[in-house]
């Protein structure tokens, strides 16, 4: 019996996917943790759905913030703004299928996003649209 045999997905996750990959490149089939590797996929996947989901706010307070403050801007918002949108493209560009997802996440950041920006700003949650104001090209500075 092989180490591959005896090792357990939750001893070393690291050593489980080295091993899963060997398992693979020899093609040894009958072997794989299969139901452990569906599970990371599967997280792989939501994983990606949370980072978009995370930046999409943090971009969309930024923006905001800069709109209801323009003449107070804060020199970090700009650049944040930058790299969110930077890391965004990457990420989109890795997973071109996210991009279908987006207006979704925008309608699920934007309540997010208005709540970090008037803690940010001050100003009560009332003051910014309801709705976002943006188009997703116009948030991605893609317009």
């Amino acid at each position: 019996m092989s180490e591959q045999d005896t090792l357990h997905y939750e001893d070393d996750f690291a050593l489980w996917v080295e091993a899963q990959v060997k398992l693979l490149r020899d093609r040894d089939f009958e072997r794989l943790d299969v139901i452990n590797i569906m599970d990371e996929l599967d997280g792989l996947a939501g994983n990606l759905c949370r980072e978009l989901e995370n930046r999409m706010v943090i971009l969309l307070q930024h923006l905001l913030n800069c709109r209801t403050l323009p003449a107070q801007i804060d020199r970090s918002w700009p650049a944040v703004i930058r790299r969110e949108r930077r890391e965004m493209a990457m990420l989109l560009e890795q997973s071109p299928s996210l991009r279908l997802t987006l207006p979704e996440v925008v309608a699920y950041a934007y309540p997010h996003a208005v709540i970090e920006a008037a803690d940010d700003t001050g100003f009560v949650s009332d003051r910014f649209p309801a709705e976002c104001p943006w188009t997703v090209e116009e948030i991605l500075g893609e317009a």
